[in-house]
């Protein structure tokens, strides 16, 4: 589907939808990248920086997908934008920091279990184990397998 400006924003984000997903799970990143582009050219306050900057940490390119993480956070209720921020500073040994953007996802979202387990992941880096189990055990309560989790901490423990 070509995208024009008289397509109506439903038809593209339908489309988009299935196809991105389908993109981003096979690993097509740079044509993910292609499509958000024409998209976003098309509807500059659309909600699609979150998915672009993930297709741009798929390629490596994290300036870029700290930027794109950056416009999704602007959207003061999005609370995967900071997950994803903290996600990326987690990757790149920026511990401290990436417990910062997991504690704002948390703020946007307490039910977000994710954000829990990154910021308990970052804490155990930065050997803040009593704040790392409240996360875990707060993560336990939102449906995260407790052993799972135990064993990625002490893995990680192991590691620091």
């Amino acid at each position: 589907m070509t995208f024009t400006p008289r397509t109506s924003l439903t038809k593209i984000a339908e489309a988009f939808g299935e196809r991105g997903f389908e993109k981003f799970e096979r690993g097509e990143y740079r044509q993910l990248i292609s499509d958000y582009d024409e998209v976003i050219r098309l509807d500059p306050d659309s909600g699609l920086y979150n998915g672009r900057g993930l297709a741009y940490q798929g390629i490596g390119k994290f300036d870029l997908a700290f930027q794109d993480f950056q416009k999704a956070a602007g959207d003061t209720e999005f609370a995967p934008a900071h997950y994803n921020r903290g996600k990326l500073l987690y990757e790149l040994g920026k511990y401290r920091f990436a417990a910062k953007e997991y504690s704002r996802a948390i703020l946007k979202d307490p039910l977000y279990a994710d954000a829990y387990t990154g910021r308990a992941m970052a804490y155990t880096f930065l050997e803040k184990d009593t704040l790392a189990k409240l996360d875990i055990d707060r993560a336990v309560e939102l449906g995260v397998e407790r052993v799972e989790l135990e064993g990625m901490i002490q893995e990680l423990e192991k590691q620091r």
